[in-house]
């Protein structure tokens, strides 16, 4: 009788979600994808010429993307269509990317910038918005250190020393 008493509480509790451990939001236990997010990071070493640009600010992006269909699709956009879309695209895919974004004049000493959260994401793409035609776009290593040098008229990327 007292056996099939603890059975009985047991079975409500796990039912009702009461035990830690078991998927039902208690938070003790965190997914293996958010503390690897933790850990994970990118560093760029970035450098604004002059004329970046054609002297005129440059919009940058870096984009983490949880979701394959959807990494496919940004990788065949150019930036100026990302900066176009990216409101839009950010609201009918929540949960699906992550976006980083800064301004760099032309000139600007910037140095090093840290991206986190890049170890488990499906893909990374950097996005900058020139006024020259072009795709300006790139796919990135998930982690690790680049220099990301942005030019009159485009940007290059190279490993880091």
């Amino acid at each position: 009788m007292l056996y099939t008493r603890r059975i009985r509480v047991l079975l409500a509790a796990v039912l009702s979600g009461a035990l830690c451990g078991v998927p039902t939001g208690c938070g003790a236990l965190r997914s293996v994808r958010s503390v690897l997010h933790m850990r994970g990071s990118l560093t760029m070493m970035v450098q604004v010429a002059p004329m970046a640009n054609n002297n005129w600010p440059i919009d940058v992006d870096v984009v983490m993307v949880h979701d394959a269909k959807l990494l496919k699709q940004l990788t065949g956009m150019s930036a100026k269509d990302w900066f176009a879309k990216r409101t839009d695209m950010e609201r009918t895919a929540p949960g699906k990317m992550q976006t980083v974004s800064w301004q760099w004049v032309p000139g600007q000493k910037v140095g090093s910038v840290v991206v986190r959260g890049t170890a488990v994401a499906d893909g990374v793409v950097l996005f900058a918005n020139y006024a020259t035609k072009g795709d300006h776009r790139a796919l990135l290593p998930h982690g690790g250190k680049l220099i990301v040098q942005f030019a009159a008229k485009d940007f290059e990327l190279g490993p880091a020393k």
